[in-house]
């Protein structure tokens, strides 16, 4: 019987993961609609978007390329479960380094410092931008 269950499930028509492109998103209800190029464009709807964290909430928008399988083998259960970044993505990684760009403005992460470079810094309404180095 495990045999059989084995077979089965290894040939499956949609036994693989295949990018899509977000064709609508629902961020209230955490569901997109998703073209699948590689099976014929099908349109599949009410695609679940699991996210990498409780509580990290990574937007995503129309016309975005994402990772898309299904759970259980069935297109009635399709989830979205990575992002692929464009060529000209503003989130860049280096070696232990995470940088944000957006605009004019970045982020920098390493193991030893977060340093923000903006034309303004706030933190709860007041202006950090010009605030004295190790003053308490």
């Amino acid at each position: 019987k495990i045999k059989t269950w084995i077979h089965d499930v290894f040939n499956r028509d949609f036994f693989s993961i295949y990018e899509g492109v977000i064709e609508s998103y629902d961020a209230r209800n955490d569901l997109a609609t998703v073209r699948i190029p590689e099976l014929d464009n099908i349109q599949i709807n009410d695609c679940r978007y699991a996210y990498p964290a409780r509580g990290l909430k990574c937007p995503i928008y129309s016309g975005d390329h994402v990772l898309i399988a299904f759970r259980s083998f069935s297109l009635a259960t399709p989830v979205i479960f990575a992002y692929l970044s464009p060529s000209d993505s503003p989130l860049g990684f280096t070696e232990r380094t995470i940088i944000i760009n957006n605009g004019q403005s970045s982020i920098t992460i390493n193991e030893n410092s977060i340093k923000l470079n903006a034309p303004s810094v706030t933190a709860n309404g007041e202006d950090l931008s010009h605030d004295d180095i190790g003053a308490e």
